[in-house]
């Protein structure tokens, strides 16, 4: 897949799921989040290519896909609310979600 093929929303659909994986496991009520936000459409596209992924590749994704559809702190700052919510989905936000989360407002 190009790294110019990837809409905002879709990659957006992407930084949830990676989001939802923090802990290994994407919770019901996770995905559930994701798809009203994105779509059952673009979360079963999207799941497929993080499912085929290595973490250095959905690392090297998020940086390439953050220059294209990132252009400021606002943009960032969106992005980042709209991952506290999968965060937040199952009343549980652990310390793997919590280190992840501090390491993609630095990123992001």
């Amino acid at each position: 897949m190009s790294i110019d093929s990837w809409t905002y929303d879709e990659f957006l659909c992407y930084l949830m799921i990676y989001a939802a994986a923090a802990d290994h496991v994407i919770e019901d009520a996770e995905a559930a989040v994701i798809t009203k936000k994105s779509g059952e459409t673009a979360y079963k596209k999207m799941r497929a290519v993080f499912d085929k992924s290595d973490a250095e590749e959905r690392e090297m994704l998020i940086l390439a896909y953050k220059e294209q559809h990132f252009h400021s702190p606002e943009d960032s700052q969106k992005a980042l609310n709209d991952l506290k919510a999968v965060y937040m989905a199952n009343d549980d936000f652990s310390i793997l979600e919590q280190n992840q989360l501090q390491m993609l407002e630095a990123v992001l």
